[in-house]
C-alpha cells in the first residue's frame, strides 16, 4: 500500500509542476512580438482625416515625418 500511495502523492507532484510551467510558459506566450507601431491610433485616425480632407498622401508624409508609402497603408487598413 505504501508503493500506491507514494506513486499517488508523485503523480500530485507531477500534476502541480505541470501547471506552474504552462503558467510560465503562457506568460512568454502572450509577449507582443516584432516592431512596435510607430503611430497611435489617434494618429491613423488623423491622417485619415487628413485624406478625407483632400490632402495628398505626400503631404500627410510630411506632416508625420514618414514615408508616402507607410501613409498610404495606413491610411487604406481596414
Amino acid at each position: 500500500m505504501d508503493s500506491i500511495e507514494a506513486l499517488k502523492h508523485r503523480v500530485k507532484e507531477l500534476e502541480k509542476e505541470n501547471k506552474e510551467l504552462k503558467e510560465e510558459l503562457s506568460k512568454f506566450k502572450n509577449k507582443k512580438r516584432g516592431r512596435k507601431n510607430k503611430f497611435e491610433v489617434h494618429d491613423i485616425e488623423s491622417m485619415k482625416f487628413y485624406r478625407f480632407q483632400g490632402k495628398s498622401y505626400r503631404e500627410i508624409a510630411s506632416i508625420f515625418k514618414c514615408s508616402t508609402g507607410l501613409v498610404h497603408k495606413l491610411v487604406n487598413k481596414k
